[in-house]
Formats: C-alpha cells, structure tokens, sequence
C-alpha cells in the first residue's frame, strides 16, 4: 500500500508531528504507530558580521588596576529630566569576581568582604540620585548584574530574564544601555531587550554633577581590591532622551551624523590623550575627564596621572572586535560603510529621447522639514558657451514646486558654472567656491558627485566629489512644503509637444550614474566615504538609483521602497503639473546603458 500524506507550510520555528495508526479491521486494536515529524522552520541566516575597529580609535582604558579607578565632580553640571533619559557603557570583562564570596577570617566570622565588580557610578555632585551598577553583587549568580538606580524608581534589582539571573558575558565587548522614559525604566544588551521595570522617577529633576570609574575608594580602604572591574571601558554616554531600541542598535559602536540628539556627555575612551578623556559634545565640553585633577572615595583630591598613563591598551588580540558591522565583497555591500576605491559597470547616456519625467503615487511622500541629502554622479563630454545652459536633473514636487534643481552655464557665467535654484525658497545660487570670486565650475570629461546638504535650519550645503564647496541660507519656513514626489532627467520639456526649441536649448550632454536621496542631513565624512557607492540599507537612504544598472525598462529603487523605482515604459511628458503624454521608452532606455571603460570611482578634487 502507498499512503499519501499532504503537508502544509510550517510557518511557526516549532517541531509538529502528526501520527498514522494502522488497526486491525473491525476493531479497535492498533497494530503500529507510525510518528512522522516536521522540522522546525529554519530562519533565514543573518548577515555574516565582521570585526572592525572604527578610525582614530587605536586603544581602550583597562581598568583591572584598581590604581586607575576615579571619580570625576562637576558643580556646574547639567540639569536634566530623569523622565526622558538614557546612560550608555561599552565595556569588555575578563572575568567576573565569585557573586557571594565571604570573609570568614574576619573577626568571629560575623563581617565578610562582598566581592563584585563595579562598572561605574553617575550621580549628582554629592552622590545622591546615583545610578549604580555592580555585576555579582550578592546576587544568584556570577555576572548578574545588581542596577540600583532609586531616583529613576529602581532600587537594588538583581537583573533576571524570564525568572533567570541574566548573565553577562565575558570575553566579549557588549554594549550596556539604562533608558527612563517617565513610566518605564528598562534595561539593553546590546539592542536586546533584558528587561523594562515599571519605574516612576523618585525627582522631577537630576543634574549630572559626578561620574565614577569602576570603584574610587582607595588603598585605605578593604573595597577597592574586592569590588575593582576586571576588564575594558571604551565609552560612557549621558543622552537627555529616552532611546528607542532602533537608536540603540544604530549608536553601539559610534554616534553616526544624524542621531546625536539629546546626546549630552560621550567620553570615549580612545588614548587620544593619556591623562585626559574629552567629552566630545562640543556644548557641553567642560564635562571632561581629567586623571590629574579627580578624587578618591574618601573625598579627597588625588593625581591619577601616572595610572591612567600605564592603563590605555592597544586594541589588539581578543579585544579588537570593538565594532561589529556587515561583510561584504561588492559595491552592493561594501561592508558596512567602507569606501570603496573601484567600480566598473555601466553608465547611464542621456538623450534628447530620454530627457523625462517621473511621478510617485506614495501617498506618504516624505517631507524633508528635518533636513536630507540629495546626491548626483554624472560626466560631462562638454559644456555648452557661457550664456546657454546644460540641464542634468530636478528633485521636485508634482507641480515642480519647490523643487532642487541642478544645472550649469547660464547668463555671465562660464560653461560649466553649476547653479541651483529653488524658487519657491527664493533661491537661485550661482555658485561660487568659499573665499573665492569666480563661478564655481565642475569641469568636463570627469567624474563628479554632486551633493546638497539642506538643514532644515535653513541652510544649503554644496560639496563637489566630498569637498566642501559653499554654503547658502534660505527661507528655512518653506522647509515643510518640500516633498519628493517627481524626478527629472535632463531636459524634459520636448519639440514633441513645444515648438519652442526650449528642450534643445538645454539638453545635457553626458552620462548620469546614480542619484541617491536621504531623509538626514550627511556629514562631510559620510559624503567622502561615500562617492562611489553605499550599502543599500545605510540608514536614511531612502531613494539610490543606480541608472548604469536599468534593466527591462526599469530603473529600480535599491534602497527598498518600490515607490520609489523609476519606469521608462511610463515616462511622462509635463506641463506644469499636468501630464502631457506617457510614453513607452523602455527600450530606449535599456540601449542607453553603455559600459565604462576603466575605474568609474576616480574624482578629481575640488579645487
């Protein structure tokens, strides 16, 4: 006999089984059970993640020595909401102490020696309102964290997950983050949620005023020995906001341009400078830790110069993996940020026929009123004269207004000069180099990438392949009204609908390789590490159009969002906001790829 059996998916990660019975006929008897199981549903692997060690960052602070451990007080620190706050450490343990070890040669056994490590303190300037945290404190288990943070309304928790002591690791660095949002107080590691306590904080205000490192008592004392940190620190963070688990997992290695919000006290433990850890929050600068000017336990002022000299270690060996980020070997992953210095492939020729319009249906199109980054790499074979202009694109609305228009040559400039106009913001940019008093000019037959910071301050940024060119104000009111909801190749205005010449009058002659649009302001280190090409999940990217790589008449968004994917076989003819004709120029489209002899990541400097 054959027995068919029909299984469906198995969607949920858990083992089903289901059973065939053969029974005697006429009965009730089982002669053979027969237990077929599915298997659990595998899930997809995670990307493969590789060590790095972000630049600039060559060493981390060993606090093994109880010599190094300090205290750090501030009068004039800063008031802060204990209903909106976050504390952040980076560290790495090489072991923890034994959680319940006592004394017993103490006198007659009745004191003992409570043996932990102790991370760090960050209290008021008289240690009151303190968070405190203290691994294998009296706890269940070695490792278990102990959180006594009172004024955040979590007094001495010994943190436990699902009815367990969680532990931390060891030989590892991890990333310990303490959020308060006024009704919760809850507890990271690394972006994993441990735990949230129901928590009131016990103060309607906390001032920053002291930061202790591991444990301050001195040598007069029998604690510091016992309750030392044995391992690494490489950042501590005060933020004056509550972070969400997406800024967490975004801030674990470095703080990117673009989240530093509410970020008020980053020391960052790098041996930048021996005897001193900067606060690299510019406003709040005078927050910084100085080994020659700190105190001990006792309140008493103590020179730990020599200490902390003796205390910076190289990352090396076990510890380099300071940062994690994804691999990759192709320009579609570049390993998490990484420049890439070559790119061969396919550039993008525009044509009279291909000078064209594209609308997006999103409903929700984004609203830059917090700032983007609009990027274009073209190649110019030649300028027009002076007086003429050479169209190349336009990131606009609907009705083309406002709108980020880029085009070069006009009027008294010279060919090539780039100019930038807005006119719902008022602004028609001539542009010209910081300093100088000529045109700016983005010269012919190489490589650029254009790059238009907009603050949402009201202030225009302009870099040419990652160099700083200009900066521009605008009507920064106008910000709201911006949304993209239409792209522009070229000259898109065409004898085939305007006797006017207009279209011919301003046709680009060129290549265009890419377009990319962000939902935050870049920095100027983002931009130059990213010329030649970005992960396609780098965070805010929202539009990136690789043009070289249009294929079956479409130009696909690769940073995710289909709204976004450019369609040649609808390619739209505009007056104004009115659609004209749409026409069909997906083969037209798929022969204007050409293939680029050579490295088409080499840019030549601004000058």
């Amino acid at each position: 006999y054959t027995i068919v059996l029909k299984v469906d998916d198995n969607p949920a990660e858990e083992i089903r089984t289901g059973a065939v019975k053969i029974v005697r006929a006429g009965t009730d008897d089982v002669l053979q059970t027969i237990t077929i199981a599915q298997k659990a549903a595998e899930p997809a692997p995670g990307p493969e993640m590789e060590p790095f060690i972000p630049d600039g960052w060559e060493k981390v602070f060993d606090m093994s020595n109880w010599h190094v451990n300090s205290t750090f007080r501030w009068q004039d620190g800063l008031e802060l909401n204990p209903g909106a706050i976050t504390f952040q450490w980076k560290f790495y343990s090489n072991k923890w102490n034994n959680c319940k070890f006592r004394d017993q040669g103490e006198e007659n056994g009745s004191k003992y020696t409570l043996y932990c490590n102790r991370l760090g303190e960050i209290a008021q300037y008289d240690e009151s309102n303190a968070l405190l945290l203290r691994f294998s404190n009296d706890g269940d288990a070695d490792g278990q964290l102990c959180l006594n943070a009172n004024f955040l309304g979590v007094g001495q928790k010994q943190i436990a997950k699902d009815g367990k002591p969680y532990v931390w690791p060891t030989g590892e660095w991890v990333t310990l983050t303490i959020v308060s949002d006024g009704t919760t107080v809850s507890v990271y590691d690394n972006e994993d949620l441990v735990v949230a306590y129901e928590a009131t904080p016990q103060v309607s205000t906390w001032k920053l005023g002291r930061f202790d490192l591991s444990m301050t008592w001195d040598d007069g004392s029998k604690w510091p020995r016992s309750q030392a940190f044995n391992g690494y620190l490489a950042y501590a963070r005060v933020w004056s906001r509550a972070l969400g688990v997406e800024d967490i997992a975004a801030t674990l290695c470095e703080v990117p341009a673009g989240k530093e919000e509410g970020l008020e006290a980053n020391w960052v433990f790098n041996g930048k400078e021996e005897i001193y850890v900067a606060n690299t929050v510019a406003k709040n600068e005078n927050l910084g830790l100085d080994f020659t000017d700190c105190w001990d336990g006792n309140d008493n002022r103590k020179d730990n110069g020599d200490a902390a000299r003796a205390a910076w270690t190289p990352l090396a060996g076990d510890i380099a993996g300071l940062c994690f980020r994804k691999g990759g070997d192709g320009p579609d992953n570049p390993g998490g940020g990484d420049e890439v210095t070559e790119r061969e492939g396919y550039a993008f020729k525009i044509s009279p026929e291909l000078s064209e319009n594209f609308l997006f249906t999103k409903e929700d199109a984004h609203n830059f009123k917090q700032g983007g980054t609009f990027e274009v790499k073209f190649y110019a074979n030649k300028w027009k004269s002076g007086n003429q202009v050479d169209r190349l694109c336009c990131f606009e609305r609907r009705g083309e207004s406002p709108s980020m228009l880029v085009r070069f040559s006009c009027d008294d400039t010279a060919p090539g000069a780039l100019r930038i106009n807005n006119n719902n913001w008022g602004m028609d940019l001539k542009v010209k180099k910081e300093g100088e008093d000529s045109y700016y000019v983005c010269a012919a037959q190489q490589w650029h990438v254009l790059t238009l910071v907009l603050d949402p301050a009201g202030k225009l940024d302009i870099y040419d392949n990652g160099e700083f060119i200009n900066s521009y104000a605008f009507n920064a009111e106008k910000v709201s009204d911006f949304f993209l909801e239409r792209f522009e190749v070229g000259m898109s205005w065409d004898e085939r609908w305007d006797n006017t010449g207009y279209s011919k009058s301003q046709l680009f002659d060129g290549y265009i390789d890419y377009a990319r649009v962000w939902t935050r302001p870049l920095a100027a280190s983002e931009i130059a590490k990213g010329l030649c090409d970005v992960a396609n999940n780098a965070e805010g990217l929202m539009v990136k159009w690789m043009f070289g790589d249009t294929e079956n008449g479409k130009t696909l968004n690769l940073a995710g969002d289909a709204a976004y994917d450019i369609d040649w076989s609808k390619a739209q003819q505009m007056d104004g906001n009115s659609i004209r004709k749409e026409l069909n120029l997906a083969e037209a489209a798929d022969n204007a790829t050409e293939r680029w002899e050579g490295n088409m990541c080499v840019f030549t400097p601004a000058r």
